[in-house]
């Protein structure tokens, strides 16, 4: 079809698809509609009229249709491909006001938020119909996914922090089995740490390091954690952090080095002598034949004297 495309003789292959679906009286309403997702899967803007004709035809044999919600879907899918972005969400809402008890109406909002996000640029009605899509449908696979797209447009493009740290805990709240739950906690703790509100932000990276250990995002959570607590001078809190660090994600790239940095730590700023030589020999241990372990046992023998 691509080939025929570029050498302008689609329509003919197509109509020959149709009339090859099209064969019996008794599913030709369902045979239809196969054919206009089929359409709408392979279409580039090149094929936009044609669709739109073809589901226009379709409502006007079918009014009644099953169906009927879908292809109205489709129409507004051809539209915004064709650039034709208000006349894309007027098709959209027809879907919601016309056909309130369809399945698609989810997808509805967030396909009507997209186009109001990502072509027209218009993020507050994004945001408003987005949530309401989530208001209304709060049990849909997508909801956590548009609610953190929510809380991304209110921190980087609206720059609402306040509703953007609410909109981000709120992904954790509501939907906590979320792929993008982790995520959430860490943009609110990178974003609490640009406004300088440090307490939010530790509160934030270790509720990650806890709740979503298993996380790869949770190591860094407790990097940053240990990173903020020397910044701040509490070293002891600091020391913590990392040595939850290399016990819980030796792999992690910055175990050994933060580990040894504990123990220095505990050396230098602390003065506790006994906590350094303890987190000396966990370096030794959990971590033999790095230089950090060579180091560690050289500090071990200074220590001891």
């Amino acid at each position: 079809i691509e080939k025929l495309a570029k050498q302008k003789e689609y329509k003919d292959l197509l109509n020959e698809i149709r009339t090859n679906l099209v064969v019996s009286t008794e599913d030709r309403e369902k045979r239809f509609f196969d054919y206009l997702i089929y359409l709408n899967k392979i279409a580039n803007p090149k094929f936009c009229d044609y669709i739109l004709s073809q589901a226009t035809t379709f409502l006007a044999q079918y009014p009644e249709s099953r169906f009927a919600s879908s292809v109205q879907v489709i129409i507004g899918d051809s539209l915004v491909k064709a650039n034709k972005d208000y006349e894309a969400i007027s098709s959209y809402f027809k879907v919601i006001y016309l056909y309130p008890d369809s399945s698609a109406l989810a997808e509805v909002y967030f396909k009507i938020g997209r186009v109001y996000q990502e072509q027209l640029k218009k993020y507050q009605q994004a945001i408003d119909v987005y949530c309401e899509g989530i208001k209304r449908f709060p049990d849909n696979s997508l909801c956590s996914q548009y609610l953190f797209v929510v809380a991304s447009l209110y921190q980087k493009e609206l720059k609402a922090y306040p509703e953007a740290l609410a909109t981000y805990q709120r992904v954790v709240d509501e939907y906590p089995q979320a792929e993008n739950a982790p995520l959430s906690l860490e943009e609110k703790a990178k974003l609490c740490l640009n406004l300088k509100n440090y307490q939010e932000a530790i509160s934030a990276f270790n509720q990650l390091a806890t709740k979503y250990s298993k996380s790869e995002k949770a190591p860094f959570a407790l990097n940053s954690m240990g990173e903020y607590y020397e910044e701040i001078k509490d070293n002891r809190s600091a020391i913590s952090a990392y040595r939850k660090l290399a016990k819980e994600y030796p792999g992690c790239q910055f175990s050994c080095g933060k580990l040894f940095l504990a123990g220095k730590l505990a050396k230098d700023e602390l003065k506790d002598t006994n906590m350094a030589i303890d987190v000396y020999k966990e370096v030794v241990n959990q971590f033999p034949g790095t230089k950090e372990a060579e180091s560690a046992q050289k500090s071990i023998s200074e220590l001891k004297k």
